[in-house]
């Protein structure tokens, strides 16, 4: 299983530049929320952190996901003994470690440099936060994962409708 993990970190070619992009939403985050002195700051900025980390891990996965029908790497993982559970139990782990790699670097950026840069204090609540995305995500991954091993337009037809109802928010 741990192979299996490897092999989605190495597929997956756009974490480094998403990993980048997670610091600077959280740099704009705080300085969305920052200027606003009302009670419902909490909220706003932990709605924004949870939005942006649950948006990362859906394109990290979905391109690892694109990049494997593209290089046919299901034929690959059926020709080794490989139990279809071990490779469905990676694929959620790699998941919960996205979300912890994209939503650490997010929290540092909120809880130490932020502060020290604005001089303001940072509202977000880390654990709440964490569940609320581990929660949507496997959700999410549970309807998802099913039709990426079912079929490949069961898939796409999914992963569009998806798409349209992240535009509509």
């Amino acid at each position: 299983m741990l192979n299996l993990i490897k092999k989605e970190f190495k597929v997956s070619k756009s974490w480094i530049f998403l990993l980048f992009l997670s610091i600077v939403f959280s740099f704009t985050i705080f300085m969305s929320t920052a200027a606003v002195e009302i009670t419902g700051i909490k909220f706003i900025e932990n709605v924004a952190f949870s939005y942006a980390v649950l948006m990362i891990v859906y394109v990290s996965i979905v391109d690892s996901s694109y990049r494997d029908i593209k290089n046919k790497s299901e034929v690959i993982l059926n020709s080794f003994p490989i139990d279809r559970k071990n490779i469905v139990r990676g694929k959620y782990i790699i998941m919960i470690l996205y979300i912890i790699m994209y939503s650490l670097p997010m929290w540092l950026t909120n809880k130490i440099f932020m502060p020290i840069i604005y001089g303001g204090e940072s509202h977000l609540e880390i654990l709440w936060s964490l569940m609320i995305i581990t929660t949507i995500s496997l959700i999410f991954y549970s309807i998802y994962y099913p039709l990426y091993f079912k079929s490949e337009d069961g898939l796409m037809t999914f992963s569009q409708v998806f798409r349209l109802i992240i535009i509509m928010l």
